[in-house]
């Protein structure tokens, strides 16, 4: 039986990882597959403890390749009492009208969407946790950004509007970049995962780990786009770099710009402040943005 590995590469447009509202770009993170047997893992998994699985539920259980077997011959394989990992999407609330959703809010995706696909794909992983005795721990991502995809590299690729972004001009694009977005800095995001994992290595008589977790990641403040993506371009206009100015943009039709106006919630991170992680190093998107802008290997340091 062959499985494949999976790592997040640039951007195109093949599959997706997880993420709701995703990043302020507008690319699409592609999956490459690498071919391999499980005659290839399995022996590997003798002496692991952690196994974090990023593989996105829309090439997960029903996968041609049989995905859904692999998991369970790899969760088999694994000594009882390990950690396990799922990157997972806040999409899966589905929409709350701008009102607080925490890890205990009900999960209400509309049908047949990525999001709920990821919805069951936490139930699957959750079903294999319990029977085989390990520690299931689901981070609910809000729209990952980092140094290689930000508000900041929208604004460079695709210029400004001649009006202000929050102006409304009658413009259905421009509207739509108006509502409530929620966002995480890689950084940490991977600071949590690291911080759960390390639960594992304490004294579990004294901090027991449950056998399924859900951590809502996601930064201190949810933002509107707009707010954000100005931000972005005021930072760029200030070390002076040039930005082409739109009459107009492109309107934005992806199932990903149609949810940004439907699914409308603010994400809690207080659980994952409380367990995880107290300090992030990004606690808003101005810090994020603003440590990016002056990254050497940016497109905008080249110029």
């Amino acid at each position: 039986t062959s499985t494949s590995t999976s790592t997040s590469t640039s951007t195109g447009p093949q599959s997706k990882t997880a993420s709701d509202d995703d990043n302020d770009d507008d690319g699409m993170t592609i999956i490459q597959r690498i071919p391999c047997h499980l005659s290839d893992i399995l022996p590997r998994l003798v002496d692991t403890s952690h196994v974090l699985v990023t593989i996105p539920a829309t090439i997960g259980e029903d996968d041609e390749g049989g995905l859904g077997a692999v998991f369970d011959a790899v969760v088999q394989g694994l000594k009882p009492g390990c950690w396990l990992g799922l990157i997972s999407t806040t999409g899966v609330y589905g929409n709350y009208d701008g009102d607080w959703v925490t890890e205990e809010s009900e999960c209400r995706p509309q049908a047949d969407t990525t999001a709920s696909q990821f919805l069951e794909y936490e139930a699957a992983w959750c079903r294999r946790a319990t029977k085989h005795g390990h520690h299931l721990s689901i981070f609910r991502c809000a729209g990952i950004y980092g140094p290689t995809r930000s508000a900041l590299h929208t604004v460079f690729q695709k210029g400004v509007l001649a009006s202000t972004p929050n102006s409304d001009n009658g413009n259905d694009n421009d509207k739509a970049t108006m509502y409530l977005t929620n966002r995480i800095h890689e950084h940490d995001l991977a600071a949590s995962v690291v911080a759960s994992m390390n639960m594992l290595l304490l004294d579990e008589k004294d901090n027991p780990l449950p056998a399924c977790a859900i951590y809502n990641l996601a930064d201190n403040q949810p933002e509107s786009r707009s707010v954000v993506l100005e931000y972005a371009c005021n930072l760029l206009k200030n070390i002076n770099v040039p930005l082409e100015t739109r009459s107009s943009m492109a309107k934005e039709t992806s199932v990903r710009s149609r949810r940004r106006r439907t699914d409308q919630k603010r994400v809690s991170n207080q659980k994952m402040k409380d367990l995880l992680l107290p300090h992030l190093l990004y606690p808003t998107y101005k810090e994020g943005l603003e440590e990016i802008l002056n990254d050497p290997a940016s497109p905008w340091q080249q110029n």
